[in-house]
């Protein structure tokens, strides 16, 4: 009888050996970073979600993933014991047990200190059978990345900038577009007297006073010039290029941007403020390659068939005097309403 029963067990655990070798295969998972973007040394996680859908339990089960070595654990005792670094890349590795219809659901803290687009990498999982005889693994396809913003640069812009946004604002409100006219409202006394009608106040008997949209217009186009700028000047005039869209943004301006930079996304953000405005410029920095697409005067060329409306233009270069000929261009077209942020070190 006990013979027959140690048969018995003996088959049985063969038989759920056998079936564990492809409990792998009822393995679902998902790896993925738990945002978009983020800012530098901000912290944000790798989201891992793991299910077994066998009624077999897997008895060992490890995820690892790779990534750029910029991208490193929170916690030292994750860095120390969990994170292999190899040929420029990390390797953060997760293991646990699952039991039967059984999910696994855990985070990793991480952070990264340098600006740029990082991808996820290389994805595995790694199992072993029921008696721990033996193991396999499979190559997953998770695909995420985040992209780190370019840190605040620590140039005072509202400063090198001087009166250029004020000026930029009086202007606006001394010669209104007749474009950019709306309608006729009653005159409260606290509007110009130079917006008073005196034509529409005269049929109407009462002061009347013209209404303009002044968010139809841009106040300020910033434009981001990457030609011939190295690595360390690209950084650098990547942060300048935040520093002035952030100051614009506290003062409540309108602003459009126009790069000739590898960016990431899009080149030309469009007239606009807010938050969503701001965030897609800072991706497109963030995600931003070295070097550029094309020339300045190609930029201006671009800016010369229609698409500038701005009251005045903020040019953020490596050496103003490499890039005259398309500041004098733009100084016509704007009445001198140019201002140049150098990235010099």
């Amino acid at each position: 009888m006990n013979l027959l029963f140690l048969a018995v067990l003996i088959i049985a655990v063969l038989v759920i050996e056998k079936a564990s070798a492809h409990t792998k295969d009822q393995i679902r998972v998902k790896m993925k970073f738990d945002r978009r973007c983020v800012e530098p040394d901000g912290v944000f996680h790798l989201d891992i979600k793991a299910e077994n859908r066998s009624l077999l339990p897997v008895m060992y089960m490890e995820l690892s993933a790779r990534a750029d070595e910029n991208i490193r654990p929170v916690s030292e005792s994750f860095q120390k014991h969990n994170t292999g670094n190899s040929m420029g890349r990390n390797t953060f590795t997760v293991s646990n047990w699952l039991g039967s219809r059984q999910a696994l659901n855990t985070e990793i803290d991480l952070s990264c200190d340098r600006r740029g687009r990082y991808a996820l990498g290389n994805t595995y999982l790694t199992t072993g059978d029921f008696l721990g005889l033996s193991s396999g693994i499979s190559a997953l396809n998770c695909q995420s990345e985040i992209i780190v913003y370019p840190r605040k640069d620590d140039t005072d812009v509202e400063t090198a900038l001087g009166g250029f946004l004020g000026n930029l604002s009086v202007l606006r409100w001394l010669f209104p577009d007749p474009v950019l006219f709306q309608g006729l409202s009653d005159y409260t006394g606290r509007e110009p007297m130079k917006d008073i009608s005196w034509s529409k106040s005269a049929a109407r008997n009462k002061l009347t006073v013209y209404q303009y949209d002044h968010t139809a217009e841009d106040i300020a186009c910033v434009l981001l010039n990457t030609e011939g700028a190295d690595e360390e000047t690209c950084e650098h005039l990547f942060s300048l290029t935040r520093s002035v869209l952030e100051l614009l943004e506290q003062k409540h301006l309108t602003w459009s941007f126009y790069s000739n930079g590898n960016l990431y996304a899009q080149r030309f953000s469009e007239d606009g403020q807010g938050e969503r405005h701001l965030e897609s410029a800072l991706m497109s920095l963030g995600g931003a390659a070295y070097g550029s697409a094309f020339s300045f005067e190609a930029l201006i060329d671009r800016l010369m068939h229609g698409t500038l409306r701005a009251e005045g233009c903020i040019v953020i270069t490596k050496d103003q005097t490499l890039i005259q000929s398309g500041l004098n261009r733009l100084q016509n077209r704007t009445g001198g309403r140019v201002q140049v942020l150098e990235a010099k070190r």
